[in-house]
């Protein structure tokens, strides 16, 4: 499943400012190896951030929930295996009427 959402994303993600929310411990960086320039994670969580840090020390993070805000500079965003089903359906709905490419996984 992992390669299958890899070969997807391939083409839609190269050469574009992606914002990987919900990354985790950095799956999306593992599956395409995006340059750091080119993407930016968001996560809650302090724990996960740490560890996608200690295999991806040169891509910028930020410890925080998804805000419309996130979305400025942006020409993708990505939540892959289902953090964003964990969003509130009213910021998911802003992500999606906002105007920025998207490619959403819910579980």
């Amino acid at each position: 499943e992992d390669m299958a959402v890899a070969n997807v994303l391939k083409e839609f993600l190269f050469g574009r400012k992606v914002l990987d929310v919900g990354c985790g411990t950095g799956l999306l960086l593992e599956l395409l190896p995006l340059p750091e320039e080119d993407y930016l994670g968001i996560d809650p969580s302090a724990g996960m951030l740490e560890r996608l840090h200690q295999k991806f020390p040169q891509h910028c993070t930020k410890q925080k929930c998804f805000g419309e805000e996130d979305l400025k500079g942006v020409d993708v965003a990505v939540s892959i295996f289902g953090p964003v089903s964990y969003m509130p359906p009213e910021v998911v709905f802003k992500l999606v009427s906002s105007g920025v490419n998207y490619f959403l996984m819910f579980y």
